[in-house]
């Protein structure tokens, strides 16, 4: 009766292990298909990609996340075409569990016309024995004849001798091989624990992107911490080749160094004019010579305004250098000039620059295109000015006639008017410097030197200066002072004097022809140089040395104007020497609420402006954006300079 029973209960495990559906097994590692190219496209138009299954099984079906967008069977293998955004693909037989496969754990990297194989063996002769593995630490990875198992608990396989693959990261691994029987179905192992080994990572040259197994671990040269084992490692830096190594990781010290190969041409230009814009792929490469690229075609752009634009396509070949010589054609037409009085002086201007001058009539062919300005000056007559438009191909007859008139003074800089950027954001900059803001002012004169001692006792029959030197410019001046100055000698010139003085109430009638002190914005315009400004600190460079009298240089004293290098726009000594009078009431927070056009300061105040800087100032306090103010009736090393319109 017992053997009865033993036997009944073998013949019921026996089934009940073979009952077990069977499993579907990856056999090898997938593969990508290079030459194939995929055509078809899924439901929205994008092109798909295929996974062609390789299998002993008939009648497979298959599903997907994004669904299946087609399949083509042919004996032994279908083609299933899917998204190229795909994750997932499930595999479908009758006598099997599902297979679902996780393309991104057998490195599959479904892209648009891609093509993958995949072999995928099932049960075909016979029932097969569910096995169990456990393992310690539990985490692992676990490889049967070469294929990865997805779940370690009851996996189906035929009975006889299989090969065991057991690996973790940090951890040595245990290959072996294994008996399937009925009566050997569990299988248990333990890994063994490894130390973390110091990798050293260097390139030449340096700065190159490390990714390890495709995570980013820095850049070289680098010292990283891994385990024993197989790395694949990839070195990536810009206008370099990507380099891809297996490195093996081993117990003590492992380094590991690699030249990187160059990857990029150089593009020489030779453009004229050199201010042109230059442009590659749309991308501004203007004011460089030479410009490494990485191999390949490009579009080279060329353009400046007043100029035919040029283009054309060049090619980039590794470790060579590409010389383009280019010389951009002037779009151009005529002005045919005429002026009375006869020996008038003209000088013709663009964006604030001498083009030309001449005296009388003149025929100016070639002439670029442009906005540009005209000025006549002669003796008797009031100077006048006029802009005029070249056009491309175009004659434009200007003819001027000079309204008799007082003349401007020689020692009279012209100041074509414009926008800026009135304060500063400088490191240096004090808080009344700001907020910068933009301000427009009109064309004006202004005198190129501070008003010197010889010429202040020439006007006001006195020289109050503490310095002696009739060519210093004159200091110990008070405001109420210097718009006396300015109304008398208006009316020593014959013009019209631009101040009303009634005591201490003082008006300025900026549409008279006389002289008067720059407004603060007309001030700090011409200490930066205008529509020339180059955007220096001091007025006319960045070292204050090259243009101001100031603490380290002066011996505490004024000196002669005009030593020292003038601004962009000829006016010497804007930054240092003496401080320089402005009409402008003082207020710190005028910036935040400022006119845009011609601001002339608050309607009122307890002190007047003064900019630029004195001799014994220190360098900072000499900056264009620097702002100071003294009460109207003091004078302590205070002076100024004049302006005049027309």
């Amino acid at each position: 009766m017992k053997k009865i029973f033993i036997l009944l209960l073998f013949l019921l495990t026996s089934n009940l292990l073979f009952s077990q559906m069977q499993q579907m097994q990856i056999k090898g590692q997938p593969e990508e298909i290079k030459n194939e190219i995929i055509g078809k496209r899924d439901a929205n138009g994008e092109y798909c990609a295929a996974i062609k299954v390789v299998s002993n099984l008939k009648d497979l079906r298959y599903e997907s996340y994004n669904g299946v967008v087609k399949v083509e069977t042919n004996p032994g293998q279908d083609i299933v075409y899917l998204s190229a955004s795909e994750r997932v693909l499930t595999v479908y037989h009758s006598g099997h569990d599902p297979k679902k496969i996780i393309l991104s754990e057998h490195d599959i990297d479904l892209k648009p016309k891609s093509m993958w194989k995949i072999k995928l063996l099932g049960n075909t002769k016979g029932d097969k024995i569910p096995i169990n593995i456990i393992t310690k630490p539990k985490d692992v990875n676990v490889f049967l004849d070469g294929n990865k198992i997805d779940s370690i608990e009851s996996i189906p396989v035929t009975k006889g001798k299989h090969s065991l693959l057991i690996n973790k990261k940090g951890y040595k691994k245990i290959e072996t091989n294994i008996k399937v029987s009925i009566s050997n179905t569990l299988f248990k192992y333990t890994l063994d624990q490894v130390e973390l080994q110091s990798v050293t990572i260097k390139s030449q040259p340096t700065g190159a992107t490390i990714y390890i197994d495709n995570s980013k671990k820095g850049t070289t040269n680098k010292g990283i911490w891994l385990y024993p084992g197989e790395y694949q490692l990839q070195l990536q830096k810009s206008n370099y080749l990507d380099l891809s190594k297996t490195i093996q990781v081993t117990q003590g010290k492992n380094q590991f160094t690699y030249d990187l190969t160059k990857n990029a041409g150089n593009l020489s230009l030779d453009i004229q004019p050199n201010s042109s814009k230059i442009l590659i792929n749309k991308q501004d490469y203007s004011g460089q010579k030479t410009i490494e690229l990485t191999p390949g075609q490009y579009k080279l752009e060329i353009k400046k305004k007043g100029y035919y634009p040029a283009s054309q396509m060049i090619t980039i070949k590794r470790e060579q250098t590409l010389e383009k010589n280019i010389k951009l054609k002037k779009k151009t037409g005529k002005l045919l000039f005429n002026v009375k009085p006869i020996d008038s002086k003209v000088q013709l201007k663009q964006d604030g620059e001498l083009v030309k001058e001449w005296t009388g009539m003149k025929s100016l062919p070639g002439l670029m295109v442009g906005k540009y300005k005209l000025i006549c000056e002669a003796a008797g007559y009031k100077t006048t000015k006029k802009d005029i438009k070249i056009k491309e191909n175009k004659t434009n007859n200007v003819n001027f006639k000079l309204e008799k008139g007082p003349t401007v003074s020689e020692d009279m800089v012209y100041v074509e008017g414009g926008t800026f950027q009135m304060g500063s954001n400088s490191n240096e900059a004090e808080d009344d410097e700001q907020p910068v803001h933009t301000v427009r002012v009109d064309d004006f004169y202004i005198s190129k030197y501070e008003v010197t001692q010889k010429r202040y006792k020439e006007v006001m029959g006195y020289n109050p200066s503490e310095f002696d030197g009739e060519n210093n410019p004159v200091d110990n001046v008070s405001w109420y002072d210097a718009v006396k100055f300015c109304n008398k000698l208006s009316r020593q010139e014959g013009l019209t004097p631009c101040y009303t003085i009634d005591g201490e109430n003082v008006t300025c009638d900026f549409s008279a022809n006389g002289y008067r002190l720059p407004t603060e914005a007309e001030w700090e315009y011409a200490a930066k140089g205008g529509q020339q400004s180059k955007g220096y600190k001091y007025a006319g460079s960045d070292n204050i040395d090259e243009v101001a009298w100031y603490r380290d240089n002066s011996g505490d004293r004024t000196h002669p104007v005009g030593q020292k290098q003038p601004n962009e726009l000829g006016i010497y000594d804007m930054s240092g020497n003496v401080w320089e009078w402005c009409w402008d009431w003082y207020s710190d927070s005028y910036y935040s609420n400022s006119l845009k056009d011609n601001p002339t300061g608050p309607s009122s105040g307890g002190r007047r402006v003064e900019r630029g800087g004195v001799c014994s100032d220190y360098a900072g306090n000499c900056r264009t954006a620097f702002r100071y103010f003294s009460n109207p009736s003091g004078s302590y090393f205070s002076g100024f300079r004049i302006l005049r319109t027309e």
